[in-house]
């Protein structure tokens, strides 16, 4: 009788354990599964006043989810560069007033704060002058002498 005591208590604390355990999987019991984000391109350079477009493949794991968030984390660059994105695709409109050799670091990150970590960082810099600024050759002014009267 004893031998059966010890082993249905063996037993209940074994499916205590298991109970425990499946439980800190995570809040819903899930596995939360994984998140990988690869941007292109990379890395670009793109001259004042002009665009560049940007696809990200995400690939995701278990009940992961495969929403991500773009944004420029970059200081110091003009407020007329913007960013458009819309799901995995995103589009650099780069100001005309962009100072050369300046650089852009997009971040886009998975939206589900559990995954920070997995964020990818892209990198912009900028080249030459804007197509937007006309370069002065020569002035000349007609006529040459005015009178007034």
């Amino acid at each position: 009788m004893k031998k059966k005591t010890v082993f249905t208590t063996f037993l209940v604390l074994l499916f205590a354990l298991t109970l425990v355990w499946n439980g800190c999987k995570n809040d819903e019991g899930t596995d939360p599964g994984d998140i990988t984000i690869t941007v292109a391109p990379k890395e670009v350079s793109v001259a004042p006043g002009g665009a560049q477009l940007f696809t990200a493949t995400v690939i995701t794991t278990g009940s992961a989810s495969n929403k991500i968030k773009w944004e420029i984390i970059s200081t110091g660059h003009s407020a007329g560069t913007v960013l458009h994105s819309a799901g995995h695709n995103a589009a650099l409109q780069v100001a005309n007033n962009e100072p050369a050799s300046s650089s852009i670091v997009i971040k886009v990150s998975p939206e589900a704060s559990a995954f920070s970590d997995k964020a990818e960082l892209v990198t912009v810099t900028i080249t030459g002058t804007s197509s937007a600024d006309p370069t002065v050759t020569g002035v000349s002014i007609a006529p040459a002498s005015v009178t007034l009267s």
